[in-house]
């Protein structure tokens, strides 16, 4: 079960949107994650640097503002980042660009933790997306029992 730490007095409840909805938090993370979102301030997945060792608890923020989701990841005592950036076109398709993650990180499962959380912002949101990213892409395909690909408009 997770539980959900409001980051303001504007939280969102269970069935209002990203963070929550009919199938509830949803970031292939481990249970007991405190979950925290307000509008107009990043949504947060737990806090801190993690090992990339520790793949189950990793820490997915998306900062809306940036456009961008997030993890902040201990590379032998300096904090290191892996991102995934998108964009909100005005018709309200998300176009994911890019993912990010560093060298001595990657095939850990990182950037699978950074796709699927922005998937699941793009299903929880009810918008479709576009895909530029090949990493995606791949995501998408090996994870059809996840059935993103009715948000996935084809370019």
């Amino acid at each position: 079960m997770f539980e959900y730490v409001p980051a303001s007095n504007d939280m969102w409840g269970p069935d209002e949107g990203f963070m929550g909805g009919k199938r509830g938090p949803h970031y292939g993370l481990a249970p007991g994650i405190h979950i925290g979102a307000s509008r107009g301030s990043p949504d947060v997945l737990k806090v801190g640097p993690v090992r990339a060792t520790d793949a189950s608890n990793l820490c997915v923020i998306h900062d809306r503002q940036n456009q961008r989701f997030t993890i902040t990841l201990d590379c032998d005592g300096a904090a290191s980042s892996a991102v995934l950036k998108y964009t909100i076109t005005h018709d309200q398709l998300v176009e994911l660009m890019s993912t990010e993650v560093p060298q001595s990180h990657r095939g850990k499962g990182v950037a699978a933790h950074l796709a699927k959380a922005a998937l699941d912002f793009v299903v929880e949101e009810n918008m479709k997306a576009r895909i530029s990213c090949w990493y995606i892409r791949k995501y998408v395909d090996e994870n059809q029992h996840l059935r993103y690909q009715a948000h996935i408009e084809d370019k």
